[in-house]
């Protein structure tokens, strides 16, 4: 999904429950709010250190960083 809502590359199935995390994550100030048990919400490391990550599905993970209370550097990953 694009910054512009563009969901056309993204998988189906995963449609839905991208957009609730998006939205979360515009909606928050904080990754302490993303503690939901759904999000699993992880600290990822290696080339993602200082990171967090929650689980789409599987092996699929949307990254983000937080600054001055904003989202920043969210990307969509699949760790296969």
């Amino acid at each position: 999904m694009t910054e512009r809502g563009d969901d056309r590359n993204a998988h189906a199935e995963h449609r839905e429950t991208v957009r609730d995390m998006l939205a979360c994550l515009n909606a928050f100030s904080t990754p302490s709010y993303m503690y939901l048990p759904e999000f699993h919400l992880q600290r990822p490391k290696g080339d993602f250190a200082g990171f967090w990550a929650v689980a789409v599905r599987c092996l699929r993970r949307i990254v983000f960083r937080f600054e001055e209370g904003r989202a920043v550097d969210v990307d969509c990953l699949d760790y296969r």
